[in-house]
């Protein structure tokens, strides 16, 4: 996921990187999983509990990047794990 001046996004309830039951890497694996440039007050992730959380594992660079951006909100995702929070599937880094 890519966002370039895109301001006020939400990011929730997604397996990013990982294959459709999150329980291994993709066939196609992203750069970075979420990737946000000059984009200020994102939220990624939730307070509803799993219905929420993202899945943000497999990517061969960063989980989360945030360039130029602010105000970002990062809450109750697994990042470089399965669907159980319990085996990793790592992010490059």
């Amino acid at each position: 996921i890519y966002m370039n001046n895109s301001d006020g996004n939400f990011i929730t309830g997604n397996y990013i990187g990982t294959n459709i039951t999150a329980t291994a890497i993709a066939a196609s694996r992203p750069v970075n999983a979420i990737h946000a440039f000059s984009s200020d007050n994102l939220t990624v992730g939730g307070t509803g509990g799993q219905i929420d959380r993202n899945i943000i594992s497999g990517s061969t660079q960063s989980g989360i990047r945030l360039e130029g951006s602010s105000g970002a909100v990062i809450i109750n995702n697994y990042v470089g794990t399965d669907v159980t929070g319990n085996v990793g599937l790592g992010n490059g880094e």
